[in-house]
C-alpha cells in the first residue's frame, strides 16, 4: 500500500475534526442563547455561565482557525508535493496562509514520501541545501 494514502486520510480527518467543532462552536451559541433567554424570563444574572460559554465557543473556534487550519494545509501541500503537483500554482494568494511551517511538510514528505519525492523536496523547498536534524 502507497504511504501516500495515509496522508490521505490524514487530510479527510483533519476537515472531519473542523467540521466537528464547527458543530460544537454551533452548539454552544445556542446555549449562550438558552442562559440569555432563561435569565431573562426569570430576571436572574448568569454572567459566570455567559463568561464560560464565550470562553468555550473562542477556544474552539481559535483552535480550528489556526491549529486544525494550519496542519491540514500543511498536510495538503507535502500530498500535492508527493503527487507532484505545483506547489507555487496553487499558493494562495493571502500572506498568512502562504507562510507555512517548512519543517512540518518535509517531515511529511519524508515519512509518506518516496525517495523522489524526498529529492525534490530539498530542491523546491530549501532551495537544493539539504536540511540535517535537528
Amino acid at each position: 500500500m502507497k504511504r501516500s494514502i495515509e496522508l490521505k486520510i490524514k487530510i479527510k480527518s483533519l476537515a472531519a475534526e473542523s467540521q466537528i467543532i464547527r458543530n460544537e462552536e454551533r452548539r454552544a451559541s445556542r446555549q449562550r442563547d438558552g442562559i440569555k433567554a432563561w435569565a431573562a424570563a426569570t430576571k436572574t444574572h448568569r454572567d459566570d455561565e455567559l463568561r464560560d460559554n464565550a470562553n468555550l465557543h473562542h477556544n474552539l473556534s481559535e483552535h480550528r482557525r489556526t491549529v486544525v487550519r494550519d496542519a491540514a494545509r500543511q498536510t495538503v501541500l507535502a500530498y500535492m508535493f508527493i503527487r507532484g503537483r505545483d506547489i507555487e500554482a496553487n499558493q494562495s494568494k493571502c500572506a498568512y496562509t502562504r507562510s507555512v511551517d517548512r519543517q512540518a511538510i518535509k517531515k511529511m514528505v519524508e515519512r509518506y514520501g518516496d525517495k523522489e519525492s524526498k529529492d525534490r523536496l530539498n530542491k523546491h523547498l530549501f532551495g537544493g541545501i539539504t536540511m540535517q536534524a535537528a
